[in-house]
């Protein structure tokens, strides 16, 4: 676990990034908003093409359906624009319920050590008498701290982390 002055630094570091990328994420969110415009007009056009029967339905269908799944794609995108906060959520907990760790392991019940485990880990293996555990996202990024010679660099490898995951 790294040290308790590496996890808090986070704090600071998330909201820069989030403050950021807030301008980036308004520009994307405009983007996809235009163009979710365009794909309903031409929805619009498509169905008054084939009211006018100068298409078939069949390519009504056909072109229907393409618009269609491009609507599908970007809906829930704009839905995950509107809260850019929710994608740095689950890094920030993270952090703060790993300094409660030890806490929970020395004085916790063996419930909340079961549930602490159960939070932080998936796919667990057993290998002979070796139990294999894998850190859930985001905590997999917190466990190699020790490959970093500072918290600066350790700082850009969980950003790095979240920029590939959120």
């Amino acid at each position: 676990m790294p040290p308790p002055d590496w996890c808090e630094a986070l704090v600071p570091h998330f909201d820069r990034l989030l403050h950021e990328g807030s301008k980036a994420l308004a520009e994307s969110r405009t983007h996809a908003e235009v163009e979710l415009t365009q794909i309903e007009r031409r929805l619009d056009r498509l169905r008054q093409l084939l009211v006018d029967e100068v298409i078939s339905p069949a390519e009504y269908e056909r072109d229907r359906a393409l618009y269609e799944d491009a609507r599908r794609r970007l809906e829930p995108q704009l839905l995950a624009m509107a809260k850019p906060e929710a994608y740095l959520k689950p890094w920030l907990d993270a952090a703060s319920s790993l300094n409660l760790a030890p806490f929970y392991f020395r004085e916790g019940t063996a419930e909340e050590r079961r549930r602490l485990i159960a939070e932080r880990t998936c796919n667990l293996a057993l290998r002979g008498k070796t139990l294999l555990i894998e850190a859930a996202k985001p905590f997999a990024v917190y466990q190699d701290w020790r490959r970093f010679p500072d918290l600066s660099a350790w700082l850009d490898h969980v950003e790095t982390s979240w920029r590939r995951v959120g």
